[in-house]
């Protein structure tokens, strides 16, 4: 059931990946349809994480009002349609929009996956799940390099896009989220959905109280943005992560991205220096070693706590 949120990750490790691979290759097509500058490249690069805040805008807004199941399936078409366009733009334009509206959907995909699979996975998984689409982010941001390897841009594009959107026959039939058919008064397709997720030997009675409860509760509480900074919101949170045992692992992986962005940018600074220069060359593994550093320290901790406290 996970696999049809983990998608998510694979849809974003796509999208990551693709430009250390495919700008090379693009700038040697000779029959590519524009060349690229500096400043263009730059844009390409940087149009996703811009797209994606306005994709998680959307996201906050059609969430509580249309299934998680069938956004999550739906969205793959759009995600498709749009490496279409980057793997076959007729100018520039077209190829900048592409890479936009592939950050677009993957923004709007990315918290509605992790919605649902918050929402299906009980309570003692729920950390293993979540952890599953930072895994398959980083799988497919591996498989995008190798794939680029031996695939010219316009090919690995298309790669790309294809296989999300082949695999939809395997998720087509999992239950859709209980949270919602709850939220929306289905009150038995909601126990049927959670008899599917648990099992028919599995007591559902006690979690669907509880999940009713919930419901209630947050329509009763009308919050503001506001409130998370108040002490009595920031209490519990840190109670929570005392309790499940993420607070050691947060302020570790913290260490861990600071001390790597700190010695890559240490490095990079004394470089311009001349008189550093002779010594630094000796060091030319630092860059990758603290990269690879920032990427161990973001997903031991940073990369799946935020979607379980």
């Amino acid at each position: 059931m996970t696999f049809l949120g983990t998608i998510g990750g694979l849809v974003a490790g796509f999208t990551v990946g693709f430009t250390s691979v495919a700008l090379p290759s693009l700038e040697k097509d000779e029959n590519a349809p524009f060349t690229l500058t500096s400043q263009s490249k730059a844009w390409f690069v940087s149009m996703v994480s811009l797209a994606q805040l306005l994709g998680g805008l959307v996201a906050a807004l059609i969430a509580k009002h249309w299934s998680r199941k069938w956004l999550l399936i739906a969205l793959l078409i759009p995600i498709f349609a749009s490496w279409l366009m980057i793997a076959y733009p007729l100018n520039l334009s077209m190829f900048m929009i592409g890479r936009g509206l592939t950050g677009f959907f993957f923004g709007i995909r990315t918290p509605i996956s992790q919605l649902y699979i918050a929402e299906i996975a009980h309570k003692d998984r729920r950390g293993l799940l979540a952890s599953c689409t930072v895994i398959a982010l980083t799988f497919a941001t591996m498989l995008t390099y190798i794939l680029g390897t031996f695939m010219e841009w316009r090919a690995l594009a298309l790669t790309l896009g294809i296989i999300p959107v082949a695999l939809i026959p395997l998720v087509l039939f999992v239950p859709e989220s209980p949270t919602f058919l709850l939220l929306h008064k289905r009150h038995e397709e909601a126990a049927t959905a959670l008899r599917k997720l648990r099992g028919p030997h599995y007591d559902i009675t006690m979690e669907m109280d509880q999940v009713i409860k919930h419901i209630k509760e947050s329509q009763e509480t009308r919050s503001h943005f506001r409130d998370i900074f108040q002490w009595n919101y920031l209490k519990p949170v840190g109670l929570l992560m005392d309790h499940v045992g993420r607070k050691r692992l947060t302020i570790i992986s913290s260490f861990l991205m600071t001390f790597a962005h700190f010695g890559f940018g240490l490095y990079y600074y004394f470089l311009d220096n001349e008189l550093y220069m002779e010594t630094l060359k000796s060091l030319y593994w630092v860059p990758i070693v603290t990269l690879c550093l920032f990427v161990a320290g973001f997903s031991l901790g940073m990369s799946a706590v935020v979607f379980v406290l």
